[in-house]
């Protein structure tokens, strides 16, 4: 339509534009926002999903170094009593 409405200037049913305008704009509206929302939720989701996972790694890492510094501090702590007699 709008290649009809730019170039056709003399062409143009304006009682269909009017129509179109009227009638079939307002539900491509409302549709429009409605698969908007449904993408907002889902980046919203993926977000939430994003952080948990970034979450849980950070929370990974510092108990691996922590089981690490458990480890090398037993190992250096460790130290095998020799028979003195």
């Amino acid at each position: 339509m709008r290649d009809k409405v730019i170039h056709f200037y003399h062409g143009v049913d304006y009682e269909v534009v009017w129509k179109v305008a009227n009638d079939d704009l307002p539900p491509l509206k409302c549709r429009l926002q409605e698969i908007y929302k449904i993408l907002e939720e889902q980046r919203n989701h993926f977000q939430l999903s994003l952080y948990r996972i970034k979450t849980s790694l950070k929370v990974k890492q510092h108990i691996s170094a922590c089981l690490k510094n458990v480890a090398n501090y037993h190992t250096f702590k460790y130290i095998p009593i020799q028979n003195q007699y």
